[in-house]
């Protein structure tokens, strides 16, 4: 019954996540093959997740790579292969959630000294540093939350299995996010 609701949460078909659990329980052996078809299925979705909590699209590939690396030296010790998937995005949030901590601060300032060159410049661009000053203001987690939540239109669960996260979390990351947000913009949060 558990993973029968863990695929719904997910989106995975029994047919995907079982092939999936193959695949791991192969590359697990050394089967790198097996590895390189599990690369090909999760790449894109990997890196789309690294490119949010990073907010950084010339970081992503690099982290997703970095992800990969510890997922295949780790495989080994992975108890259940049809949880591969929420295994590794758990691994690449961690990670992301490390590197964009550490350049936080530096990206918020530099994001504002632009802002403020451009403010003479006109509007839009100085409204896309806007958002963008924004977003990073929000701690990596709340970024994650809130695109899932807010931009791909996922549910609190299934945001919840895809992060790797108590549903708890899910809400209480996205209520910040949205008081954050809304207090940048000078309004309520909805």
């Amino acid at each position: 019954m558990t993973r029968e609701i863990a695929l719904v949460l997910t989106g995975e078909t029994p047919t995907a996540a079982d092939a999936d659990a193959d695949l791991v329980r192969r590359a697990a052996r050394g089967d790198g093959e097996a590895f390189d078809r599990l690369v090909e299925r999760h790449w894109p979705g990997l890196v789309r997740l690294a490119r949010v909590v990073l907010a950084s699209d010339e970081e992503a590939e690099d982290l997703a790579q970095e992800t990969l690396a510890k997922v295949w030296t780790g495989l080994g010790g992975l108890r259940s292969p049809e949880r591969f998937l929420p295994w590794m995005r758990r691994i690449l949030v961690r990670d992301a959630v490390r590197a964009a901590r550490r350049r936080r601060a530096r990206a918020v300032a530099a994001d504002w000294r632009e802002a403020e060159a451009c403010s003479s410049a006109g509007g839009e661009a100085t409204a896309r540093l806007e958002v963008a000053a924004a977003l990073r203001a929000l701690s990596p987690r709340q970024r994650a939350v809130f695109y899932w939540t807010e931009v791909e239109g996922a549910s609190v669960a299934e945001t919840a299995a895809a992060l790797g996260i108590a549903p708890a979390t899910v809400r209480v990351h996205r209520l910040l996010a949205r008081r954050q947000l809304a207090s940048h913009y000078g309004r309520r949060p909805s």
